[in-house]
């Protein structure tokens, strides 16, 4: 009787206990509560099947340390490098935009000395104006036309000095 009363309960407690979750399933988990992109869920499973990472818990910590690893920085650079954007980076890696920091183009440099007025500079109207109908696809035709005569004046002067 007592036999059959502990494997009652040893099945028991064995039906109570949730089943193991499995690798994939935790880091699915644990990238979806930190809104991981697909690229970026790949990165974080590969560097956690890395020997070194190999018995840590994956959990929101592992996160952390993965965002402060050289592994997270090398998928960050390598996934900058494929970048096929004209004009402006708009790419993101884990939220964060991949482009590099280029001085007095992605607003990541402050010189004071270039903020001081001169005697040449105009006054600025306080206003960006835009003409009414415009919108971003205008405006890139406008640009493209604008280079286009830059161009052909370049080109008929060059041609002028001859």
């Amino acid at each position: 009787a007592d036999q059959q009363r502990r494997r009652r309960q040893q099945r028991e407690s064995k039906e109570s206990q949730p089943a193991p979750i499995t690798f994939d399933a935790a880091v699915a988990k644990v990238a979806s509560e930190a809104a991981l992109g697909v690229v970026e869920v790949e990165d974080f499973r590969d560097w956690l099947l890395d020997p070194q990472q190999a018995g840590q818990p994956i959990d929101g910590e592992r996160i952390t340390e993965w965002r402060a690893s050289e592994a997270y920085e090398r998928a960050r650079l390598e996934y900058m490098d494929g970048c096929m954007c004209e004009g402006a980076c708009t790419c993101t890696y884990d939220g964060v935009g991949i482009a590099p920091d280029v001085p007095g183009v992605t607003c990541d440099y402050f010189d004071e000395a270039l903020l001081e007025p001169r005697a040449n500079d105009g006054q600025p109207s306080g206003v960006d104006w835009v003409p009414e109908g415009w919108d971003g696809v205008e405006a890139d035709r406008h640009e493209e036309r604008a280079k286009l005569e830059r161009a052909t004046r370049i080109e008929r002067d060059q041609q002028d000095d001859l």
